[in-house]
């Protein structure tokens, strides 16, 4: 038998997935493999501020969260990257960015008709979701 991850809207399942089996059920989303130590935590090149206790902890980042930004932003998070995969689907593109350090985001924006290479993302925290074990 089966059982049930979670029940919710499905907004809420979309945006505050508890699971990742629930994160990847309902739409695309970049499962970050992280180390929470002293209220930091770091998936490769990224790291944020993280209230959770010490361990490895898994998160959800939905590609369309991911911005690409011209400069910093003062309240979020930047990390430089390489377009290594771009995937044409109409009104948006899929881009796949080599971030370092063995990181890489699928990113989903407009369709832009433009080629991407280097590339400065911009996250806010609020969009990396903690999933449960």
């Amino acid at each position: 038998g089966g059982r049930i991850e979670q029940i919710s809207t499905p907004r809420a399942i979309y945006t505050q997935p508890r699971t990742a089996y629930v994160a990847t059920f309902i739409g695309q989303t970049n499962l970050l493999e992280a180390e929470v130590r002293g209220g930091q935590a770091k998936a490769g090149a990224l790291e944020w501020d993280c209230a959770l206790p010490d361990g490895h902890r898994q998160f959800s980042l939905r590609p369309e969260a991911i911005r690409i930004v011209a400069a910093p932003e003062p309240d979020g998070l930047q990390l430089q990257g390489t377009v290594v995969g771009h995937t044409f689907a109409g009104p948006s593109e899929l881009l796949t960015v080599d971030c370092g350090a063995g990181l890489h985001l699928n990113v989903r924006v407009p369709n832009q008709r433009y080629e991407f290479r280097d590339v400065m993302l911009g996250i806010s925290v609020r969009d990396v979701v903690p999933l449960e074990s």
